[in-house]
């Protein structure tokens, strides 16, 4: 049995001493753990006595506990806490309506699971320098404790499935010793009636997920987006630089997916962005410094921040390549765009496929529907693709956005100089993705 350390300094350096062999160990790890902060708690928490270790949203705890574990589980442990931290899990726990517990259980399974296949790659090398403590949950314990088989391998599940496999599953508890589990939990996969449910505990399983007391209530979703990215950036960069046989490897698929969001919110989104940035105006309200102070004896005018959405341009490539259903489905969401801003946004509609076809100023107030059904705006084109005759277009409007609705498909220029490009598609952008500006995908039917 190790010493446990009696002071926090004490913790915290043999803790450090642990993250250096890890960093020896798997110099990519270093990528992740390094936005990370450790701590010891030698007085405990009393959420978690008896635990040896938990993670919050930010950051990785561990109890004098822990240091009666063998080094190698030690590393085992931290790296397991690690991961509960990069994909946010309690974060995601926090969010949704999952029972703690076994949402908790969901996600040692997988986590233990992509360390295991890590452990088999490290044996491979030749190293061997982590081993799982005799407590973790993994797809064998998940077998056994339920007495059935979820008929999937572990890479092919995410934590909410397992999750609700776990809740389906678990046997009763009447000993009153189980977990606790209200039965509206059970909604979403069939169950109904009221009050509670004993489920049966793991032998030896302690929660290590608690929340941030610094979180708040719930949060915009735009700042999930921003730590989603973040973070699958870290893992991403980190996987990169150790190549497809190491320990990160197995966790690339646990990356949560990306998600949609309405199509209208991300365009009102780029519009407040362009919102923001006020427009200079010339004006003889304020006069010139150089009047001011005496420099010119003449009146001279001066510019004045005006702010204000600015215009935008949409472009629709009308090439032969382009079905009809595609431009029916650029329309409707053009006029999602346009009733963001009640329709009041000055946007310019430009048709074009090898060369401009036509170019409408939509009034404000209207929807682009409405032009189409008077026959005041067609689908004119069918020719041949090129990007530059509608950037150009759009240079000449004076407009600072460009929403590009098109296929991919064409000669693309060069980036036109002080206007962002937002490139909307129904193709997989996988292998023909623009070479400036942003993509987005948009689905069929929708």
């Amino acid at each position: 049995m190790h010493q446990v350390p009696t002071s926090q300094a004490e913790g915290q350096a043999e803790l450090t001493k642990l993250m250096q062999v890890i960093y020896v160990m798997a110099p990519a790890l270093q990528e992740i753990l390094l936005w990370i902060p450790y701590h010891y708690r030698v007085e405990g928490n009393t959420d978690f006595d008896g635990g040896i270790a938990y993670a919050t949203d930010k950051a990785m705890y561990f109890l004098p506990q822990f240091f009666e574990l063998t080094a190698k589980e030690q590393i085992w442990v931290i790296l397991h806490e690690m991961w509960h931290v990069a994909l946010r899990h309690s974060d995601r726990a926090r969010h949704l309506r999952v029972h703690p517990l076994i949402a908790n259980m969901a996600m040692d399974v997988l986590i233990n699971e992509g360390l295991k296949a890590g452990v088999q790659q490290q044996k491979r090398m030749g190293r061997e320098w982590l081993t799982m403590p005799k407590e973790g949950l993994d797809w064998g314990w998940l077998k056994q404790a339920t007495g059935t088989d979820l008929g999937k391998d572990w890479e092919e599940c995410d934590w909410y499935e397992v999750y609700k496999f776990l809740l389906k599953n678990l046997p009763k508890d009447e000993s009153g010793e189980g977990i606790p589990v209200d039965q509206s939990y059970f909604d979403d996969i069939g169950e109904t009636g009221k009050g509670t449910t004993q489920l049966k505990k793991p032998k030896g399983f302690d929660s290590d997920l608690a929340n941030d007391p610094e979180a708040g209530g719930e949060e915009e979703s735009e700042n999930e987006e921003v730590k989603e990215q973040l973070w699958r950036s870290r893992i991403r960069q980190a996987q990169a630089g150790e190549g497809s046989l190491g320990v990160i490897s197995p966790f690339i698929g646990m990356l949560p997916k990306d998600k949609e969001l309405p199509w209208h919110q991300l365009y009102k989104r780029y519009l407040l962005n362009w919102g923001l940035r006020a427009n200079k105006e010339v004006t003889y309200a304020r006069p010139h410094r150089r009047y001011l102070s005496g420099v010119n004896p003449f009146l001279m005018p001066s510019q004045v921040s005006m702010a204000g959405l600015l215009p935008v341009t949409v472009v629709f490539d009308t090439s032969g390549s382009v079905p009809d259903e595609d431009l029916e489905l650029f329309s409707k969401h053009t006029d999602d765009f346009r009733r963001a801003f009640e329709n009041e946004v000055q946007m310019w509609l430009v048709m074009v496929d090898a060369e401009v076809q036509e170019v409408v100023a939509l009034s404000p107030g209207r929807t682009l529907l409405s032009y189409l059904v008077e026959g005041k705006v067609k689908y004119k084109g069918r020719g041949g693709t090129s990007f530059v005759p509608g950037l150009q277009k759009a240079k000449e409007l004076g407009t600072k956005l460009c929403v590009y609705f098109t296929d991919l498909e064409g000669d693309w220029g060069t980036a036109p100089r002080g206007i962002d490009v937002l490139w909307v598609t129904t193709t997989e952008r996988k292998e023909n993705r623009p070479p400036f500006g942003r993509s987005l995908e948009i689905k069929k039917g929708r």
